[in-house]
């Protein structure tokens, strides 16, 4: 999960002027704001904070993009700093200079550890999580609760199921209002679909996911991209659950259409069922939101839909909407209509092992992390 934040801005300026250094001094190579010359060729190189209990570093060719655990940015020598730096930035330049996609340590990696004479070893470096340990035990309650409820959406008793489910997502926006203001300087960033090429189930679960209190946005890079999704800590690891789940299940519900209507063929007609599937469970997810009871004003919930929006801007100052267009299959579309009716959210959270899936950020031990 990614993190923007005065704090990481600030760290993050630190570490660039680290990153021109070491390219200027031991690589030879010059760093002009987010951009390298390599043999006549500028390359984009940009860096960003992120959460992890695994790594300390990670390079993604995708982006051109230098990830950096937000705990190094606590109590860590500038030693360590340098060495991830690096690690990250000999990624960087065996992607740049044999085109690969993936992370790996082999032998190019190594060559260029040993043409800069850099360091290997270092990666062995303790860092110690337990600041970070309080925040992770409220947000632990706090979705162990919601999970119950979400459960409970399971029973055979519709009024039951219902309010369960309402039940939750009341628990959600009024964490959203007691929290307003007290995390406002904090933006939270997650990858939950990684693609080579966009399709009409990205859009649709885009679609989807915007009715619950995260903001979607699709982020292009350099042969695929990703669906992330902004917002605050615990709405990111719920709406990357009903991600999960969604990714999935549209896939059944669209093979169950064609099993009941063999005449839906081909990929217009797919798009077009996805598209009209999307947009009734959005509708349907608009009409049965919490947010239209009473117990909430109109004042908070333009607080709530502002303080998102902020969290947005500090993420993409300058984001702009994109929209996909195609041919439309009628069929298909009345049939996508049809299915989003009747499509329940809650039925995607009856899963055994969604107590790792939702806490798998929790740690309380030291960490032995990796730098990839």
């Amino acid at each position: 999960m990614l993190i923007y934040s005065k704090t990481t801005e600030t760290f993050l300026k630190k570490m660039r002027l680290m990153a021109t250094q070491i390219m200027a001094i031991e690589m030879n190579l010059k760093f002009s704001g987010k951009r390298v010359l390599i043999n006549g060729i500028y390359y984009p190189l940009n860096f960003v904070v992120f959460e992890s209990k695994n790594y300390l570093g990670l390079y993604d060719p995708k982006l051109y993009q230098i990830s950096l655990n937000k705990q190094l940015m606590f109590e860590v020598s500038d030693d360590i700093l340098r060495n991830v730096l690096r690690h990250e930035l000999a990624h960087f330049m065996v992607a740049v200079q044999y085109q690969y996609t993936e992370q790996d340590h082999g032998v190019e990696f190594r060559n260029i550890f040993k043409a800069y004479n850099w360091d290997l070893s270092f990666s062995k470096s303790q860092i110690d999580l337990s600041k970070s340990l309080k925040r992770d035990e409220n947000e632990k309650r706090l979705l162990e609760k919601i999970e119950k409820l979400l459960k409970l959406g399971q029973s055979s008793n519709q009024h039951e199921a219902s309010l369960a489910t309402k039940k939750a997502n009341d628990l959600m926006l009024k964490h959203n209002l007691e929290n307003l203001g007290a995390d406002d300087e904090v933006s939270y960033v997650k990858r939950v679909m990684e693609y080579k090429r966009r399709n009409t189930k990205h859009d649709a679960i885009y679609e989807i996911l915007k009715e619950f209190q995260v903001y979607p946005v699709f982020n292009q890079g350099h042969g695929g991209g990703y669906l992330e999704i902004i917002g605050s800590k615990p709405n990111i690891l719920i709406a990357d659950y009903l991600c999960q789940y969604l990714d999935h299940s549209i896939d059944m519900v669209w093979l169950e259409a064609k099993r009941e209507n063999p005449k839906l063929k081909g990929q217009v007609a797919k798009n077009s069922f996805m598209r009209s599937f999307a947009s009734t469970v959005a509708q349907g997810l608009r009409k049965e939101s919490p947010q239209s009871g009473p117990q909430v004003s109109t004042k908070d919930l333009i607080s709530i839909k502002n303080d998102l929006q902020l969290r947005v801007q500090r993420v993409y100052p300058k984001l702009r909407q994109s929209y996909s267009k195609g041919k439309t299959d009628s069929a298909a579309s009345s049939a996508g209509s049809a299915k989003g009716k009747k499509f329940k959210i809650s039925k995607g959270l009856q899963n055994k092992g969604s107590s790792s899936k939702f806490l798998s950020g929790i740690n309380k031990s030291k960490l032995q992390p990796q730098i990839f």
